[in-house]
């Protein structure tokens, strides 16, 4: 879940630097609200309270980590993680001013990795944007930011990515290079295509 920080009707954009949005959550985090960097914008993820993470969100992601790590380690095609930080390196973005650089530190709900494509340690946020990404989305999601994400994921080169409406019980497929999405309902299966070759999972199953 992914909310605005600041009224976008009464108060200006403030845009940060990597740097500079470290140094915010250091000031200003608080211990139940996740915080992410999203074109320079600093944004509130999984606050507490009616309109914060729900148990189905939590049950969505259990649901298709514990498919896609029995998946990916019997294979032994690489790594899946969930609820992890990653660090995007800062990429030019339209504004009004023109063409400026903004960076972007993203909690990705559920993300693989080919083998090889990361290091076996590492320290902080993974170091690498995901081949395959997943996202899922509450109501109470900011449809804008949520393109911005997609978007940002696109432009970084992330091959597939998963945006998973749970409560209208949707999904939409994005594929690296090919313009149009695929739609997905709860007589689909989720399936891998060429990066997951033989791996699928009910959208039902998933989403029931």
């Amino acid at each position: 879940m992914t909310l605005t920080l600041e009224d976008k009707k009464t108060v200006p954009k403030k845009y940060y630097s990597l740097e500079g949005f470290f140094a915010w959550t250091h000031e200003n985090a608080q211990s139940d609200t996740q915080y992410e960097l999203i074109n320079g914008e600093i944004l509130e993820r999984n606050a507490a309270g009616p309109d914060g993470p729900s148990g189905k969100h939590g049950e969505v992601i259990a649901r298709l980590t514990s498919a896609l790590v029995v998946f990916v380690e019997s294979n032994d095609l690489g790594r899946v993680f969930s609820t992890a930080p990653c660090l995007l390196p800062e990429q030019l973005q339209e504004t009004d001013k023109g063409k400026r650089k903004r960076a972007s530190y993203l909690i990705l709900d559920v993300a693989f990795y080919i083998k090889g494509r990361i290091p076996d340690r590492f320290a902080g946020a993974i170091p690498a944007m995901p081949d395959l990404v997943v996202e899922i989305n509450s109501p109470s999601d900011d449809g804008e930011h949520i393109r911005a994400k997609i978007e940002l994921y696109q432009k970084a080169g992330v091959r597939l990515i998963w945006s998973i409406y749970m409560m209208e019980e949707f999904v939409v497929i994005y594929r690296l290079g090919e313009p149009d999405k695929k739609f997905l309902n709860l007589k689909d299966d989720l399936d891998g295509e060429d990066l997951l070759p033989s791996f699928a999972v009910s959208v039902a199953r998933l989403l029931g």
